[in-house]
């Protein structure tokens, strides 16, 4: 597809993404779509499908937090890409390949990726969690810590930068990435993240 088309397509989403409050903002998809974009060089897959999927993997997101979490953005965001795509230029015959990405792209829909399409773009989309961005998203999109108080017991507290040391690190573990170039990128992001959360624990126990 033609450059033309990204940006078309860059501009016909915004509104999906206005006045979103859940960390998952328009800046955030065009995070995943460069990080897309750069794993993809190292790899040989369609690049429509790549930076399309990158584009509208979290159109529903906002949607999402709207209805109180009653419905999920990747199988909606899914459904909705395919009814955008099809009143575009968009090949008909990669529009599926776009919907499987952006459908396998949330891990807790227990949803594998199988095809290195959708594999990068769940690598891209995990990236934005981890590092110095990451640990802004988690402080400027939660009302928890707009007073933030440190508790004694720090990795006991409820606080979301907690909850992240207690139970994200698993999770976002470089070794769960799918890509080469995700786990490369990941691994520099996840030492540095939890050496400023160890920090952290420690300057508040007394420890520095």
């Amino acid at each position: 597809m033609e450059k033309k088309f990204f940006e078309d397509l860059k501009e016909k989403i915004q509104p999906y993404f206005d006045k979103d409050g859940t960390g998952h903002g328009f800046d955030h998809t065009q995070r995943v779509y460069d990080y897309a974009i750069k794993i993809a060089k190292e790899e040989k897959v369609d690049l429509d499908v790549i930076k399309t999927s990158a584009l509208l993997h979290d159109i529903s997101r906002k949607a999402q937090e709207e209805c109180k979490l009653k419905m999920c953005h990747a199988e909606h965001g899914a459904d909705l890409a395919k009814r955008i795509l099809k009143k575009t230029s968009f090949p008909t015959d990669k529009i599926e390949a776009v919907c499987h990405a952006i459908l396998a792209h949330r891990k807790r829909k227990s949803i594998q990726p199988n095809t290195k399409e959708a594999e990068i773009i769940r690598d891209a989309d995990r990236l934005d969690l981890i590092g110095a961005i990451a640990i802004i998203r988690i402080f400027q999109h939660s009302e928890k810590n707009r007073n933030f108080v440190f508790e004694r017991e720090f990795q006991n507290s409820k606080i979301p930068l907690a909850n992240f040391i207690n139970k994200k690190l698993s999770e976002i573990a470089p070794r769960n990435f799918k890509t080469k170039v995700g786990k490369q990128i990941a691994m520099g992001r996840y030492n540095f993240m939890k050496e400023f959360t160890d920090r952290i624990i420690k300057e508040n126990s007394g420890e520095l």
